[in-house]
């Protein structure tokens, strides 16, 4: 599925993509979203306000995409790319079992990360 400048503001409208999906500007806000498997390819998308509880990030492509205030609880980044994103006010933080977020294999490019707190697993 290809969605093109779309907005989605819950978590059932944006499982259409998130998956295997390719997004291209679109922006995704506001929203909780536990349990996500995302694996779909972001294009100069941006992503405010979610809380990702227990996420795999698993094979996803983000390209020119921006993260603002978000946050990551117990997520799992593998084997996913990020290239020339931005990630602002995002925290990464332990789930309700105390399991932190990790990085399986992913790769960062040119990203920028401003104020985020506890990601440096990922940008290292």
């Amino acid at each position: 599925m290809l969605a093109d400048s779309i907005e989605y503001t819950n978590v059932h409208e944006a499982n259409a993509v998130l998956d295997d999906g390719i997004a291209r500007y679109c922006a995704f806000r506001g929203y909780t979203h536990e349990g996500a498997h995302i694996g779909a390819t972001f294009v100069a998308c941006t992503f405010e306000h979610i809380d990702w509880y227990w996420a795999l990030f698993n094979c996803a492509v983000f390209v020119d995409c921006r993260f603002t205030h978000c946050t990551f609880r117990g997520a799992t980044f593998a084997t996913s790319r990020f290239v020339s994103c931005t990630f602002e006010k995002c925290a990464f933080l332990a789930d309700n079992l105390g399991g932190s977020c990790r990085n399986e294999a992913s790769r960062v490019y040119d990203c920028t990360a401003k104020e985020c707190s506890n990601g440096e697993f990922l940008f290292e």
